[in-house]
């Protein structure tokens, strides 16, 4: 069935607008030139609405993403009159719908996703409507991405990737090389692909946790106060209860969300402040705590709490206010539920490298590995530099010395792998502290697994020569367990 459209044209102006009623979700709003704008909700194939103050200039920009038949209708509409539309999408349509949807998924989603996938699908997504938009991909974005890239880029070369992945990431990497200056130094830091949620974390991270049987003051997070960041954003998970040997003081705790680093945001600030006055009554920072994976801080009220009162919780680099107004708190409650039922009801990913990544379909998937045994693996990531396949970048690395390492957090210990294609592979475990005997295991990117029992001796230095299961082979991920 075709999405009906209202055009209506007044002299030079233009006003498109979509069918109701309204989703619920927060639009996305992009200039396609100094006149015209797109409104786009990502739960919608055609658009919101779309505005322009100079139709003459912005004709031929339409014709792109409306079909000839619907700009034919808008050449002879008349003045003050409505026009009803049938929306066919035009040629670059689905390029400007995509450009949305990414941008939507960097201030919306309140799933947790990968930065640097992040930051390399919006260069991407910028690359190809470049000429509708006049904007590229700042050097910020830029630096973002090249982590992401570089060990993407492993990857393809190694046949690692997934066929719902290859072409996707091809598209990227290209866009990323077009969109790179000559002069330009890709940074050179570790970078992990990001292991995919399990249902149970994303439950955990839309739905709200039990009541706490202690808790003098419960609210939820104001996705404009906290950003995309490592706080929880599910509602009623700032709780505030007494603290335990202060008479009168307060303890404010929010949990942190799974598959995300606190390291980036080490503390956000809390208000609690009085509906009626709207003044604060206490205040405080709270710090990440990594024995209870919380957000935790202390503070003494100006007078005691009551359930009425307001919690709030804010990233330091926000300074917008808390919201005070009932009303304007309501709204924002009835627009974080409809994008996390969008987010959980999502039946396939957007089309983007950080979706992908998100429900595991970058990787091949490894023979006889379980999806609940893959959540424990580490991605290793290059820890020697490699480049993309353009003059501009440093190279392939197909053939070249390759060192990739990762951290295994329970054990306090590392991994470190050195070898290149075509010669042998050979592993270092380093830690402190000796680790008795460990199972090793090995996931290579032909989705084979090899293991391998090992005595660890934190003095010694000696390298464990892999067995590649066959040749060409290159390892992907790692797995380290006392035996």
């Amino acid at each position: 069935m075709t999405t009906q459209l209202t055009a209506q044209r007044q002299d030079d102006s233009l006003a498109i607008t979509g069918p109701g009623p309204n989703t619920g979700l927060p639009t996305i709003v992009l200039w396609l030139g100094p006149t015209l704008t797109v409104e786009i909700d990502p739960s919608r194939e055609a658009p919101v609405r779309i505005d322009t103050d100079d139709y003459a200039r912005d004709r031929g920009t339409l014709a792109l993403l409306l079909a000839p038949e619907t700009v034919h209708k808008l050449d002879t509409a008349a003045d003050g009159h409505s026009v009803p539309l049938g929306f066919t999408p035009g040629p670059e349509w689905p390029k400007v719908h995509a450009l949305a949807a990414r941008q939507w998924n960097l201030e919306w989603s309140p799933l947790p996703h990968d930065p640097a996938l992040l930051a390399l699908d919006l260069v991407a997504a910028k690359h190809v409507v470049a000429h509708l938009t006049n904007d590229t991909p700042s050097p910020a974005l830029l630096d973002a991405a090249y982590p992401a890239a570089q060990a993407l880029q492993r990857l393809l070369d190694t046949g690692g990737l997934s066929a719902e992945a290859r072409a996707e990431v091809e598209a990227s990497l290209q866009a990323l090389e077009a969109c790179t200056p000559l002069n330009y130094t890709p940074p050179q830091r570790p970078y992990t692909l990001p292991m995919p949620l399990t249902r149970e974390e994303i439950r955990e991270i839309l739905d709200p946790p039990p009541e706490d049987p202690d808790a003098i003051l419960i609210g939820s997070p104001d996705w404009r106060l906290v950003g995309n960041g490592p706080a929880a954003t599910a509602e009623n998970t700032i709780i505030v209860t007494h603290h335990p040997s202060r008479p009168g003081a307060v303890t404010i705790t929010v949990p942190a969300q799974p598959h995300t680093d606190p390291s980036t945001v080490p503390s956000y600030q809390a208000f609690i402040t009085d509906p009626q006055t709207h003044n604060t009554i206490a205040a405080a920072t709270i710090a990440y705590s990594p024995a209870t994976k919380t957000y935790t801080g202390n503070s003494l009220p100006r007078r005691p709490l009551t359930a009425s009162d307001l919690i709030d919780i804010r990233h330091a680099s926000i300074a917008t206010a808390p919201l005070s107004d009932s009303r304007n708190r309501k709204a924002a409650y009835r627009t974080r539920t409809a994008v996390r039922a969008y987010a959980a009801a999502l039946p396939a990913p957007l089309g983007s490298l950080a979706d992908l990544a998100q429900k595991n379909q970058i990787l091949i998937k490894a023979e006889g590995v379980s999806q609940a045994d893959l959540e424990l693996w580490l991605m290793l990531e290059v820890a020697s530099p490699t480049g993309l396949r353009s003059g501009a970048a440093a190279g392939s690395s197909v053939g070249k010395l390759m060192k990739l390492s990762t951290k295994i957090p329970q054990l306090n210990a590392e991994v470190t792998i050195i070898g290149a294609l075509g010669r042998a592979w050979q592993l270092r475990l380093a830690a402190a502290q000796p680790l008795g005997r460990v199972s090793i295991r090995i996931r290579w990117q032909s989705g084979q697994v090899t293991s391998a029992q090992i005595e660890h001796d934190p003095l010694s230095t000696r390298l464990i020569t892999l067995a590649e299961p066959q040749p060409g082979d290159t390892p992907v991920s790692v797995r380290v367990e006392p035996s």
